[in-house]
């Protein structure tokens, strides 16, 4: 059996799964999220920015949400199907350093481009409104 027709009678997906998660993100996402939630929570919070930010956070619980429920729990399937796994406890303190020393360096970067005449203001955020 070569490694295609493996795949294909290994494969736990199915034109199903692939349908409705296209549909939860160019229906669900895009009408209810992105133009419904977006403009509650610019109204709520009264600045694009943090309204942009988290209309982000939302579509990524409701797609995540939505990989779950729509894929992963009818098969009975773990998260490691899609590719996510835990780390060792071990690694745990040295992924909290490098988000923090990340964090550290992209407002150097920022203040060092400042220096050379950029604006630190999100122009695009400024505009929305």
């Amino acid at each position: 059996m070569n490694s295609m027709t493996e795949w294909r009678t290994k494969d736990p997906w199915t034109w199903r799964e692939f349908a409705l998660l296209l549909l939860l993100e160019f229906i669900f996402v895009m009408a209810g999220v992105k133009y419904g939630a977006e403009s509650l929570y610019q109204s709520w919070l009264d600045d694009s920015l943090y309204s942009g930010t988290l209309t982000g956070l939302t579509i990524a619980i409701v797609l995540l949400t939505g990989l779950y429920l729509l894929a992963l729990r009818p098969k009975h399937l773990p998260w490691a199907e899609v590719g996510l796994s835990k780390f060792q406890a071990k690694d745990g303190l040295r992924i909290i350093i490098w988000v923090f020393v990340l964090i550290a360096l992209s407002v150097a970067v920022m203040l060092l481009t400042s220096l050379f005449g950029n604006d630190l203001n999100n122009s695009k955020a400024e505009n929305d409104g």
